[in-house]
């Protein structure tokens, strides 16, 4: 039994999560302007780190990566694009995800 104590301790104290960013970013889409099409860049306003920030604001999903809180990420180009969209991005492991339903009597930017 006294075998069995120390080793319950150690596996207790290496499966703690020890506020590292586990953030892993797939497919970062490149940087981008173009002055005749719709640009979008994402503010992080919060105090949280978002993971994997993928946008798609009416036809093409772009991963913006991570986006830490209080920064700004850079621009992107899109041919299309409504005054909200799809979002799904990742804060502490979490999922979280706006899914318009449709774009009815929206008008493109």
């Amino acid at each position: 039994m006294k075998f069995f104590g120390p080793i319950l301790i150690l596996c207790i104290i290496l499966s703690c999560n020890k506020g590292k960013n586990n953030c892993v970013e797939h497919n970062l889409d490149a940087c981008n302007t173009d002055v005749a099409k719709t640009n979008i860049r994402i503010q992080n306003n919060s105090a949280y780190d978002f993971c994997n920030v993928v946008l798609n604001p009416g036809g093409r999903y772009t991963n913006y990566g991570e986006i830490k809180g209080g920064e700004t990420s850079c621009y992107r180009i899109y041919d299309k694009a409504y005054r909200y969209a799809y979002v799904n991005l990742y804060i502490d492991g979490e999922e979280y995800i706006i899914q318009p339903i449709d774009y009815v009597g929206e008008q493109p930017l």
